[in-house]
């Protein structure tokens, strides 16, 4: 697909994670598989953009700074960001342009995904600062105030709205910060999140929303354990979802029963 042909499409965008002097890292043969796979919705035009890590000052809100410039230069309407440690769905774009194309004020509409922690913890936010968000269904589709940026896709035309920097990592906070909570001043004396929370904030104070999609659930790679996480089959996101499936069952004859995957 020439970049002239892209016009009113979406653009992949890939960034890289370098390992020691080389730019980039190798990826494993599931993620490779999943970028094959996917699937884009009918009459869509499509592009791919990968940034290379060349140098130590090329971090990753720089790259991802970088690629969001590429999309916009090749006119597509939305920007689809894949990291190369998040396996997705083969359904994933469609289903997140879906969720976009029924809600016309939202600016991000992402998957959710898991830390490469134990347990691993949903990279979803009803508040910025507050940690993550546990009290949702599989397959709920709900508006939120941060998502990772691993399995994202994002309007184009929110960011003639948005000041730069659009990315930018904030994990450390500066000596001295403060925030006002009531009548109090407070001490920051550490952040959660990166470049991705920066860029929700952005996106919400522009006005725009913010959509989870907890039908779209990529595993998280971990390439020096070779570990992929993902929900735990024993939280609430899941165990909420056997018992409406079980309800739901119990109406149903036993050759029309659904089953839940692991």
């Amino acid at each position: 697909m020439s970049k002239s042909q892209i016009k009113n499409g979406v653009c992949l965008l890939i960034p890289t994670r370098a390992i020691g002097h080389l730019a980039h890292r190798d990826v494993c043969i599931e993620w490779a598989i999943a970028m094959m796979q996917l699937s884009y919705p009918v009459g869509m035009n499509h592009y791919s953009s990968v940034s290379k890590r060349n140098s130590e000052e090329m971090t990753r809100d720089k790259q991802r700074e970088q690629l969001m410039e590429e999309s916009l230069k090749v006119g597509a309407e939305f920007s689809m960001w894949i990291d190369d440690d998040t396996i997705p769905p083969a359904t994933t774009i469609q289903e997140l342009h879906y969720v976009m194309a029924q809600n016309p004020n939202a600016g991000i509409v992402g998957g959710i995904y898991c830390t490469k922690t134990q347990p691993p913890e949903p990279l979803v936010f009803m508040e910025l600062g507050a940690g993550v968000h546990w009290r949702w269904t599989l397959g709920d589709v709900f508006k939120c105030a941060g998502l990772g940026t691993g399995c994202m896709m994002v309007r184009n035309s929110i960011l003639k709205d948005i000041p730069k920097p659009w990315f930018k990592d904030t994990s450390e906070a500066i000596l001295g910060e403060t925030e006002t909570r009531g009548d109090m001043t407070i001490n920051i004396a550490g952040r959660g999140g990166t470049d991705d929370l920066y860029f929700c904030q952005k996106v919400t104070d522009a006005g725009y929303d913010i959509i989870a999609h907890g039908g779209i659930l990529p595993v998280h790679v971990d390439y020096e354990t070779g570990i992929g996480y993902k929900i735990p089959a024993n939280s609430y996101p899941v165990t909420s979802y056997a018992e409406k499936l079980a309800k739901l069952n119990a109406t149903l004859p036993p050759d029309q029963q659904r089953v839940l995957l692991p």
